[in-house]
């Protein structure tokens, strides 16, 4: 003999069916990794004419944040120039990702 079942409440079984679904959406949006995002990171950019003197190390030591590490930001400079260290000459101009 098969058990039949009611729904009591409409009100009380739609709710719950929404908040399951909600659930399972939410589960399946983190699980496949949608939801990662780096807070308060922006990828902002400068043109640098590069003058007489100038190294990487000063000119990431300028535009990097107070708490960056000045090499990470040579190397993103490297890096988004498509050059070494000793590549950069006076007058040449360079991107250079700016931290606020």
């Amino acid at each position: 003999m098969k058990k039949k079942y009611k729904i009591v409440s409409p009100v009380r079984f739609f709710i719950f069916v929404l908040v399951t679904v909600l659930s399972m959406t939410m589960l399946v949006y983190s699980l496949l990794g949608f939801a990662t995002t780096e807070a308060g990171t922006s990828d902002t950019y400068r043109q640098v004419e590069v003058k007489q003197n100038d190294t990487l190390w000063s000119i990431a030591n300028k535009y990097s944040g107070k708490y960056v590490d000045p090499r990470s930001t040579v190397n993103k400079i490297c890096e988004l120039n498509g050059i070494s260290a000793s590549d950069v000459k006076t007058g040449d101009t360079i991107l250079v990702p700016v931290e606020s």
